[in-house]
């Protein structure tokens, strides 16, 4: 037998015969998903750009490293990775978290262990660039955006000072070095200096 042809009226007779279910299912569905939305906590995010300068004066390094510091615009890629990896250690945490509370800045008591901390915080490299990009999550409960700000700007001030001691410490281990060698240098010209004296009181004429 040829088939019936379907239109759009028999669409809505069935529509029209189910209207209770679908209503339903409707609700259940907008239901379900308003409440997971209010029950989910609220996530802030702070992020910063953190631009890394190489210091004018850099220690001698070899030629393949050299090569690599030109290919890559002058900055040590290995020592950006390694700053990068030490926004999220214990010490670096604990350091900014100690500053906050020194400074008796409220709401700094909200923020959540320094565990849970390790795990919000990504700092990465952008490719192609000299930049580090930082962020830090934080919810509603834990100071949100204020608390994720705070806490963002105290990691680059700890990692500020810190790169600022290591480069004092490196250049004051060279010029201790620079100082050694010149003493030395100096000690060998000064004896140099007494065998040709005593060479030439002994071989040499009066003129």
């Amino acid at each position: 037998m040829p088939q019936r042809e379907v239109h759009l009226r028999d669409y809505l007779a069935i529509l029209r015969k189910h209207d209770f279910i679908i209503s339903l299912s409707f609700l259940l569905i907008l239901g379900t998903a308003m409440i997971v939305s209010l029950r989910l906590p609220q996530t802030y995010v702070a992020s910063t750009l953190i631009l890394l300068v190489q210091p004018m004066s850099s220690p001698s390094v070899s030629s393949t490293s050299l090569f690599q510091s030109v290919l890559s615009g002058g900055v040590d890629r290995s020592e950006m990775e390694t700053i990068s990896q030490r926004f999220s250690t214990e010490s670096m945490l604990g350091s900014a978290i100690t500053k906050l509370e020194n400074a008796d800045i409220r709401g700094v008591r909200y923020l959540p262990s320094i565990g849970r901390l390790k795990q919000n915080v990504r700092a990465k490299i952008r490719p192609d660039t000299h930049y580090i990009e930082m962020s830090l999550h934080l919810n509603a409960e834990e100071g949100g955006e204020r608390n994720a700000a705070l806490l963002t700007n105290q990691l680059v001030s700890e990692m500020q000072t810190l790169r600022s001691r290591e480069e004092r410490t490196k250049a004051d281990h060279r010029r201790q070095l620079l100082d050694t060698k010149l003493s030395e240098l100096l000690q060998q010209v000064k004896q140099q200096e007494e065998h040709a004296f005593q060479f030439v009181s002994e071989n040499g004429s009066p003129a």
